[in-house]
């Protein structure tokens, strides 16, 4: 029963922290940097991307909406792309397996899998469903592996 409360608890915290989350973020909040695509799943309306940001050696889940812009090109495995990313929750949480983030983009929600390094999830401007809008302010590929 501790247990059903407890887990109880941590959902209601949740919702509450996530029930106030817009579209508005403060410059300090966002990560410009290079990030190497790691994974891509295709999730329900949406992506789960995995990148690593090779610098500093850490890891992101960044969640994108199901859109297609062909006048722009594809991210593709492997590759280094400048990207801001934006995190979804205003506070970051412990780690935790198993857990499953509903990310709301385009009012479609899409289900972002908890990783070992997972304390929030991101959006980024810079992607339009796989595509990379690359005429944001000086926004080129780094590089390819």
């Amino acid at each position: 029963m501790k247990t059903i409360t407890v887990n109880l608890y941590l959902l209601f915290l949740l919702s509450l922290s996530f029930s106030s989350i817009g579209q508005e973020y403060k410059e300090r909040d966002t990560l410009l940097d290079n990030y190497k695509i790691i994974k891509i799943d295709k999730v329900n309306n949406g992506y789960e991307i995995i990148l690593h940001n090779e610098k500093l050696d850490l890891w992101y889940d960044l969640a994108s909406s199901r859109e297609k812009d062909k006048k722009y090109s594809k991210i593709i495995v492997g590759n280094t792309y400048k990207m801001l990313l934006i995190p979804y929750s205003k506070i970051d949480f412990v780690p935790s397996l198993g857990l499953t983030w509903l990310v709301e983009i385009n009012n479609k929600k899409i289900p972002i899998k908890s990783n070992s390094w997972t304390g929030n999830i991101y959006t980024s401007p810079y992607l339009k469903g796989l595509y990379y809008l690359d005429n944001l302010e000086n926004n080129k590929k780094i590089r390819k592996p």
